[in-house]
């Protein structure tokens, strides 16, 4: 057979190798010593006649003498750790034992707990197969055979000829940190160490690394008494040691800096690595405080302080470079071929200082109580995390290894990491130098109120069928050990800290019989006889007959509700149904004692048969039940029920005013009453039916409906369901985590409770992908995106057996919410197959409701996208703008459409289509005139890129109208492009800026010119806007480089091109100085464009400079003379509504001035917020909004000296029919000339207006 066949074979059979690792496997079985195996020889055949002989007799097997059984004493703890001795009993006890001959001893029972912590050990090993290396093996020598024989066949000389042996490469140091923290990861260093057996290493020492008197000592003990050495002992001068230090970095000597020391001392003398057992994402939370970067190493088996690390963030850190890696195969793989120096590149991984400077001790936390422990602890830990530390709540005592067995039994899962949360946490605290924790003072109480006190009999039911299933694992080293008594079926002596029940886990020891149960309930067979004699003594129509048949049907029903039993459920009804006609019969007028339980009978069966018809019925009969005065508040609450049940599975609206008729006759419950489970149920869920908008108190109600209710009550299961779904609701309202946590958890817990067969399972199954979707938009990860899927296909499979109508709400929920998986998905992924998945799932949910068109179109829309940034098909895009197209002109909200419409004509720009790009920017601009102020920000930015589209089309006046409108805010651009100009006449320059051009509107007598400005970018006006505002926050402060870099910019990219396009780059001595002006919005109006300059060559030298919003701020004649100097002013470019003035002691907003408009404003202490971000979009100085109240303004943009001030109101002084516009100028000449290195002077001075 060939070597091909043979890896054809093996892949078949789910084995990939490769040939070299094939023809390793053949080598090694050849040369295998073949096991010893006792084999029992067959018997040979004996002769005719000859008697069969018979077995030498043998020892006896050893009989277990007869030991007496002590009477169950007080209640003792159920502890880990070896077998405990026999329990003590008093005199009397031993009186009763020696009385009894049959009676035993207490029986020990163990069980091991601890779950296998690598998942994949052949890849782990595989990863290190680069150390697989010989190298010469010092002063030890071989013999060269081959060598010596040709030397004894040539030379006759008979002495072997040696060479210099060959070993193996490196050995290794395996270090164990001991501390605390670290007993959870006990089960991976074991089995780490013995993988490290595996791998070709030239030898594995196991060390533990133990803390005590502020250093840090190894030894090869785990016991912190025994014999200890300095670290340094671990140092092989040769450098052929690797030294691997398992720990997860929460031990105090990682905090305090000692451990660091140590593992610096191994990283200087050879390849040193931390194996790190948490995941990426808690790193951070440990005292490693690791860095990503880029590590590389010159030559094979390095010393890491050899190695030259690059942090990613560009900052230098002090110490030897160690990584940090998790003991998986994919992180050790790239690693171990940076030590072999078989990495071509260097190595991005996550590296801790060794010796560095230790991270700062995070100040002590006051002493917090339970609850505030409880809650900090919730925000920062896992879902798993959480809900195991409820259910150790319900545990006692709390051994590691119980602990283990809890994990597993609740979670069915070996994963160590939600365990280590929990004794992170801070939540626990250690009995002595025991493994045994107990829960912080007030605790554990804290965490039982979050579950329903049915937990606790979950949780130890599930305990003991986990006990069932690892009796194969007797005989390890880790077991538990329990004491059952004799006739106690299985109970542990000690209810209170019992953990499982070995009758339920089948462990019951030989002799020992299970406990008779009592009766629980009626007694089903003594009303059948009592009914049997009320049929043969009794005529129809007597009240004892039909009374009798009544409390048969109560028992029956109860009997069918808590075994399923469906004979029970139809003798029931068949009995409920004989007593109604026999109570007719004898003319009794009430019956609704009767049909209550009838329809409680119909609604039972419903759940079961999940028939319409039956639901119908059950819902006429409780009608009949709660008609007349009086009516019982258990028969209400099925009336209820059938009205909820029957909205959820039509899929319409609940019957409103039958609700409020059932809200108003149900009261408060009380929480002694017996029925307080099923009515704050039934109370909550009628809230949440006719009025979802407020649902905090209907949650309360469900909160305790669920905590109080049995595990076999029914009606639980569609609380849970209904509270998940709720607490959905209120996180996509207002974002609150904790709501989604915990909607996930009651979900999880109706999930477990359901039967296979429930139908709504698929309610629950519905609501958990929702809540896994929403899980993994929130926190990004895969695990999330998966189960949501699994969950959600679950549910469209549930729900394609069920009698539901094709367009019922849930069915389309559930192929929208599939679709926005799909399209999660097939962002990460980019496979075709995945988006043609998702587009399916979605036009099915669209053709099956077309009420929901405008989210489904919008879901398309951003697929399509996706798609088309993928793969760059421009059908892609093409279909996304007609769905896009489709939502912006529905009667959907104002915001959906505006949003629609602006990705729309994002679609028609990236296509080209011009025209179609116009009409979407007309829509946009549209809508957001409809929803006012809110939208101001918006409507700039959409009127700055709808003027660029025009420009693209050749339609300069359209342009500028749209550009003029985004500068004033307004959303009517459809008026005249030049109403006119400044009557002292010069060109307006509009200086338009989107992302994808920007371009300057040149008006100059009733002419637009457009000048395109190729090098101005959105992001450096931004940027240049940032740092402008950053440097003129200090008036005294001594360095104006940022300025003068911002002017020499502006001058290059803005004032030369436009000078030169006007032609006024020279300008003869004498000549006077030509008038110009700006218009400009968002970041780039907060640039002092009048003062643009190179250094040489200004503004200044060449026109008189002053700024415009609008040309209709040219034309106003203001009303008064009057000249206001303002005290202080305030331009807020982030928040632009909360910029304002003060004149004459009193705050004043733009539109408050409004009314009484002046001639001239000056603004001499002026200033700009400046933030860590940028302008927002349209903003714009204060003194350009004042234009509206104002002829002209003045003002200095940023804190300048007095003198500054002074000057400018002398030019308030001086105002009078001419434009104040030259005397600024002056002024700002001036102040050039006397301080040419310092703009932050003479640039903060400018002039608006005509």
């Amino acid at each position: 057979m060939s070597l091909d066949r043979w890896l054809e074979l093996l892949r078949a059979r789910g084995v990939d190798l490769s040939a070299r690792e094939l023809l390793d496997a053949a080598w090694l079985a050849a040369h295998m010593t073949p096991r010893k195996e006792a084999r029992q020889a067959a018997p040979e055949p004996r002769p005719p006649g000859e008697p069969p002989a018979r077995p030498e007799p043998g020892p006896e097997p050893p009989r277990r003498p007869p030991v007496a059984a002590p009477v169950p004493p007080p209640k003792i703890p159920i502890a880990g750790g070896p077998p405990p001795r026999p329990l003590p009993v008093p005199d009397r006890h031993e009186r009763s034992s020696r009385e009894d001959p049959d009676a035993a001893e207490a029986v020990p029972i163990e069980l091991f707990a601890y779950p296998r912590a690598i998942e994949r050990p052949r890849e782990f090993v595989h990863a290190l197969r680069p150390f697989r290396r010989y190298v010469d093996a010092g002063e030890e020598v071989d013999v060269d055979e081959e060598r010596t024989v040709e030397r004894i066949a040539h030379e006759r000389i008979w002495s072997p000829v040696l060479r210099p042996a060959s070993g193996r490469w490196l050995d290794v140091a395996f270090v164990v940190d001991v501390s605390v923290s670290m007993r959870v990861w006990r089960p991976l260093a074991r089995e780490l160490h013995d993988l490290l057996l595996q791998v070709p290493f030239r030898d594995v020492r196991l060390w533990y690394m133990h803390g005590g008197g502020g250093r840090v000592r190894i030894s090869a003990s785990a016991t912190p008494g025994a014999q200890s050495h300095d670290p340094a002992a671990l140092i092989d001068m040769t450098g052929r040691r690797l030294t691997l230090v398992l720990t997860d970095g929460c031990g105090p000597r990682w905090r305090d800096g000692t451990a660091g020391a140590a593992l610096r001392k191994w990283a200087d003398a050879g390849p040193s690595a931390i194996l790190h057992p948490l995941p990426e994402e808690l790193w951070d939370r440990t005292a490693l405080a690791p860095v990503p970067g880029l590590l590389h190493s010159p030559v094979p088996a390095q010393a890491n302080r050899s190695l030259t690390f690059q942090a990613l963030s560009g900052e230098k850190l002090e110490g030897t470079p160690v990584p940090v890696i998790r003991p998986e195969g994919p992180w050790l793989a790239p690693w171990a071929r940076l030590v072999t120096g078989s990495l071509d590149h260097g190595l991005i991984c996550a590296v801790t200082m060794a010796g560095g400077t230790p991270p700062a001790k995070s100040p002590r936390p006051s002493r917090q109580d339970a609850a505030t422990r409880v809650a900090g602890f919730r925000q920062g830990a896992s879902t798993h995390a959480y809900r195991l530390a409820g259910y150790l709540s319900y545990t006692e005592p709390l051994d590691l290894g119980l602990m283990w067995l809890v994990q597993r039994s609740m979670f069915r899962e070996a994963d160590p990491l939600p365990m280590a949360e929990v004794l992170l946490s801070g939540l626990l605290r250690r009995q002595g130098e025991t493994e045994t924790f107990a829960f912080q003072p007030g605790v554990r109480s804290v965490l039982q109120s979050a579950l329903p006190a049915a937990e606790a009999r979950r949780v130890r039911a599930a305990v003991s069928a986990e006990i069932g299933r690892r009796t194969a694992g007797i005989g390890r080293k880790q077991r538990f050990w329990a004491m059952v008594a004799p006739g106690s079926g299985g109970e542990p002596w000690t209810l209170r800290e019992a953990f499982a029940d070995l009758e339920s886990a089948g462990l019951l020891p030989p002799g020992i019989g299970p406990a008779q149960p009592g009766l629980s309930g009626a007694d089903v067979p003594a009303l059948r006889r009592l009914w049997g004699t009320a049929l043969r003594e009794r005529r129809p129509g007597d009240p004892h007959r039909y009374g009798t048949a009544v409390s048969l049907a109560v028992a029956l029903l109860a009997r069918a509700r808590q075994h399923d039993d469906r004979k029970a459920l139809d003798d029931c009804v068949a009995l409920l149904s004989r007593a109604r006609g026999e109570a007719e019969l004898a003319g009794r007028d009430r019956l609704d004692v009767i049909d209550g339980h009838l329809g409680w009978a119909m609604l039972t069966r419903f759940r079961w048969d999940r028939d319409p018809l039956t639901l119908s019925e059950a819902k006429v009969t409780f009608l009949g039940a709660t008609e007349g005065q009086g009516a019982r508040p258990r028969d209400v609450c099925g009336l209820a029920l059938a009205a909820i049940e029957s909205a959820r599975w039509t899929g319409g609206a609940a019957d409103r005013e039958l609700l409020l008729r059932c809200e108003t006759a149900l009261r408060p419950p009380s929480p002694r009453d017996p029925a307080h489970p099923l009515m704050a149920g039934t109370l909550a869920r009628i809230l949440l039916a006719v009025d979802g908008s407020r649902p905090e108190r209907a949650l309360g109600l469900l909160r305790r409906a669920v905590s109080l209710a049995q595990d076999d009550d029914p009606d639980v299961l569609a609380c849970r369901a209904d509270l998940g779904a709720h607490l959905l609701a209120e996180f996509r309202r207002g974002g609150r985590v904790e709501a989604l946590a915990e909607a996930a958890e009651q979900l999880r817990l109706a999930q477990r409770s359901c039967a296979a067969g429930e139908p709504l399972l698929a309610w629950i199954c519905a609501g958990l992908g929702r809540v896994h979707l929403e899980e993994f938009r929130l926190k990004r990860t895969s695990s999330s995106l998966e189960q949501g899927e699994e969950a959600l296909r679950r549910a469209l499979d549930r729900l394609g057996r069920l009698p539901l109508p094709r367009d019922h709400r849930l069915t389309c929920d559930v192929l929208n919410d599939l679709g926005e998986v799909r399209l999660e998905r097939f962002a990460i992924e980019r496979r075709p197959g995945v988006a043609d998945d998702a587009r399916v799932l979605l036009l099915r949910a669209r053709d099956r409701d077309g009420s929901r068109s405008a989210s489904i179109d919008e879901s398309l829309s951003r697929l399509l996208i996706a798609r088309y940034e993928s793969f760059h098909d421009v059908h892609d895009l093409w279909g996304a703008a007609d769905h896009l197209q489709r939502l912006a002109e529905s009667d959907a909200e104002t915001p959906v459409r505006l949003r629609a419409a602006r990705t729309w004509a994002g679609c028609e720009v990236s296509a080209g289509r011009w025209h179609r790009a116009s009409a979407a920017y007309a829509q946009a601009i549209n809508l957001c005139g409809k929803i006012g102020r809110a939208a101001d920000e918006d409507l700039s930015t959409l009127c700055s890129e709808a003027a660029a589209v025009e420009l693209e089309r050749g339609d300069a006046a359209g342009a500028l109208r749209l550009a003029q409108a985004g500068l004033r805010r307004l959303a009517d651009h459809r008026g005249p492009a030049l109403p006119g100009l400044p009557a002292s006449g010069g060109p307006m320059i509009v200086i338009n800026v989107c992302e994808r051009r920007t371009d300057a509107l040149v008006l100059d007598e009733s002419r637009i010119e457009v000048l395109h400005l190729g090098g101005v970018t959105l992001d450096d006006v931004s940027r240049n806007a940032r740092d402008l505002l950053a440097a003129t926050r200090q008036p005294d402060w001594p360095d104006d480089g940022p300025i003068a870099d911002t002017l020499a910019w502006l001058w290059q990219l803005v004032g030369e091109p436009v000078l030169a396009h006007l032609g006024w780059l020279g300008r003869a001595p004498g000549q006077r100085r030509r008038r110009l002006w700006w218009s400009a919005a968002g970041a780039l109006s907060f640039l002092p464009l009048h003062a643009a300059s190179d250094g040489e060559r200004t503004m200044f030298d060449h026109v008189t400079s002053s700024y415009l919003a609008d040309t209709r701020d040219a034309l106003r004649t203001p009303a008064a003379r009057s000249v206001r100097t303002a005290d202080l002013s305030r331009t807020d470019p982030y928040e632009p509504a909360r910029s304002k003035v003060r004149f004459e002691g009193t705050w004043h907003q733009v539109a408050e001035l409004a009314s009484s408009p002046g001639r001239l404003a000056v603004l001499p202490r002026h200033e700009v917020i400046s933030g860590v971000g940028e302008p927002a979009d349209g903003a714009a100085p204060l003194p350009a909004h004042l234009l509206a109240a104002f002829r002209e303004v003045v003002a200095a943009m940023w804190p300048v000296p007095e003198e500054v001030r002074l000057a400018l109101l002398d030019v308030s002084r001086q105002a009078g029919e001419r434009s104040t516009a030259w005397h600024v100028h002056d002024v700002a000449l001036e102040l050039r000339r006397r301080f040419p290195a310092r703009p932050r002077i003479w640039a903060a001075l400018r002039h608006f207006g005509a």
